[in-house]
Order: structure tokens, then sequence, then C-alpha cells
């Protein structure tokens, strides 16, 4: 996503009160906005149950060969 957030700000207005603004908005729309919407852990407890639930999903995805 970051990639994507950085091409576009190269074709961004050149006069730097527009790149400015609308480097802010590239980055609302693609980053900020979007974090807003995801349920994230706030404590410790939840963190760790978040992430052992990711490390199993990971492990289903992509299973050991051997």
């Amino acid at each position: 996503m970051l990639t994507v957030i950085e091409d576009a700000l190269e074709s961004l207005a050149d006069e730097r009160v527009t790149r400015q603004e609308a480097a802010h908005q590239l980055i609302y729309d693609g980053l900020t906005e979007p974090a807003g919407h995801m349920n994230l852990p706030l404590s410790l407890v939840e963190q760790n149950a978040f992430e052992t639930q990711q490390m199993r999903v990971y492990n289903q995805e992509r299973p050991k060969v051997g």
C-alpha cells in the first residue's frame, strides 16, 4: 500500500500547497481512514489472542511440508 501511495505522490501537482493538500488527502484515503475501521486488540491479553489466532490461520493456509 505504501508503494502505491508513494507512486501517486510522484504524480501530484507541482505547486507546493496543492501538492501538500493532495498528499494529505491521499494519506487519509489510503491509510488513516481504513485503519479507523479495523478492530485491533487494546490489551495485552487481546493482543496475544489476536496473534495466536493469526498464526493458526497462517499455519492452515501454509502447512509445513515434510
